[in-house]
């Protein structure tokens, strides 16, 4: 009898589990389906999206997840997956808990703009709190609208139209290919210190460098890139995981989070030591966000974590952006060719005549970068946590067509549910982009689309969280292209150079084994 008892008792424990792991997500689903039907009479009457289940617990769902993204094919598996689906709007049980996710623009627009005051980050801020801290990818309410006050200044038109930092900074890149004529070398590589060169100049006042071997000044001036790309990499297991995000917290994420946050340590420190200095200056012509911070606080928390979070965007979004368009010219040489005699008969071949005005002026390269940004978005996904329970505009299935595409009802959103919303998807959605909408075709972008809408195209987001430094990124990406294809007249791909290129997805998408070219 007492060794029953000692077997029972053993067993019970993975028996509770395994019932809980079952009865949780059913409940949830039941108390969803019981809100909907309570609103059945109501004058817009919610449906209930195509619902997708993944039992026990969502945890096969978030299996394949990583599998997928090691693989570097969940982009590409969600394309099919959603094609199948014929749906824009889908209600996914994920690790824990069902979520909405959509590429519908009007869903968007919902969550970003309509109804933002409905929304928040839900649990990104304990997520990427070890590497970001507090600052304006972290926080909601007063704190975002205080980070975002102290940062627009950085951005106005005569701050990004100072184009002396980024031809700098470039020059010391065309050194670097120059003298290696021909030789493949990792363009990616070199764009990411260059984009830490410039964003560190533009953001902090000083640049690390790192193109012309590292300031000396800095600590941990050349390591930086490699501890923020693996520290960046870990942020989004932990993000995946929900409220479950804390059991994910290697001794080498640690490590990668303590050598970032030195190395802004150095900055904030030189702040510091210009503040008495800094107090007197009135010349608003010369905005250095850290400075201006330096005479809001004395923290050096607070500071570091502002620049840190500033960073990430000033950083990866336009090394990223460069990547995706050299890797596309070096796959098309017609359009190469085409965009480079654009830029000579614009420009001629030095950089006098390149200006903030020039730049938007020349219609093929926005064409290319417009087109390169719709395929490869470098923010392919994202997401907000209902703070309170509220309503997507369509997406819920109407019994009476139930093939509906778009869904002609509303969606009830809980309050605590998630809306996922795919960037990467809506860009290559052929009902706004037509058949074609998987290949690189910058002159779509002259021609009239049947089904546009307004929020069919998002690289920078929408609504009140609109990237600031939006024309920054695309001054400074289209600045590098013009002078790179003033200088060189041949681009080389390695052989074997993937087509379509594999992307590589953490918080922002870039490259998958960088981009090995030649620029002759």
């Amino acid at each position: 009898m007492s060794l029953n008892i000692i077997v029972l008792t053993a067993l019970a424990g993975p028996l509770l589990i395994i019932v809980l792991l079952i009865v949780i997500p059913l409940y949830q689903d039941a108390k969803y389906r019981f809100q909907v039907w309570r609103q059945r009479g109501s004058a817009s009457p919610p449906g209930i999206p195509m619902t997708s289940y993944s039992f026990p617990f969502g945890i096969p769902f978030l299996l394949n997840i990583i599998k997928l993204s090691n693989d570097k094919s969940i982009l590409s598996y969600f394309l099919v997956l959603w094609e199948k689906r014929k749906r824009t709007t889908v209600r996914q049980q994920v690790f824990g808990q069902f979520n909405i996710v959509t590429n519908d623009p009007e869903n968007i627009k919902s969550v970003l703009s309509v109804n933002f005051k409905d929304y928040e980050f839900g649990v990104r801020h304990g997520a990427f709190a070890p590497l970001l801290g507090d600052g304006i990818f972290t926080l909601d309410g007063a704190g975002w609208k205080h980070s975002r006050a102290m940062l627009r200044p950085q951005f106005r038109r005569q701050q990004i139209a100072q184009l002396g930092s980024i031809e700098r900074n470039v020059g010391s890149l065309i050194s670097i290919l120059k003298a290696a004529p021909g030789e493949i070398v990792d363009l990616q590589a070199l764009f990411f210190q260059l984009t830490i060169d410039t964003a560190t100049e533009f953001l902090f006042g000083e640049s690390v460098q790192t193109l012309s071997g590292g300031n000396p000044k800095i600590a941990h001036a050349r390591e930086f890139g490699e501890a923020f790309n693996a520290a960046q990499a870990v942020l989004l297991q932990r993000v995946r995981l929900n409220s479950f995000y804390s059991t994910v917290n290697p001794k080498e994420f640690q490590q990668w989070c303590a050598t970032c946050k030195t190395f802004t340590d150095s900055y904030v420190q030189m702040a510091l030591g210009r503040a008495a200095k800094l107090e007197k200056e009135t010349d608003s012509d010369n905005y250095v966000f850290l400075d201006q911070l330096v005479k809001e606080t004395r923290d050096p928390q607070v500071l570091r974590d502002q620049a840190l979070n500033i960073l990430l965007a000033g950083r990866d979004t336009t090394a990223s952006l460069l990547s995706w368009i050299f890797y596309n010219l070096a796959i098309y040489p017609e359009i190469f060719a085409k965009l480079r005699a654009e830029i000579l008969a614009q420009f001629g071949d030095t950089p006098a005549s390149i200006t903030f005005e020039s730049l938007k002026q020349c219609t093929y390269l926005r064409y290319v970068i417009n087109e390169t940004l719709r395929l490869f978005p470098i923010v392919p996904g994202n997401g907000r946590t209902a703070i309170r329970d509220t309503y997507l505009p369509r997406g819920g299935v109407d019994p009476a067509n139930p093939d509906d595409y778009f869904g002609s009802r509303p969606v009830f959103v809980p309050k605590g549910t998630t809306v996922g919303y795919s960037v990467y998807m809506l860009h290559h959605n052929p009902y706004f982009w037509g058949i074609d909408a998987a290949e690189f075709r910058p002159e779509r972008w002259s021609e009239p689309r049947p089904n546009a809408h307004s929020w069919d195209y998002l690289p920078f987001n929408g609504g009140p969280r609109i990237c600031l430094g939006q024309q920054f990124a695309l001054t400074e990406a289209a600045y590098v292209v013009v002078r790179l294809l003033q200088t060189f007249g041949e681009i080389r791909g390695a052989e074997g150079l993937t087509v379509p290129p594999k992307p590589e997805t953490q918080l922002t998408m870039n490259v998958y084994g960088g981009v090995p070219l030649a620029l002759v």
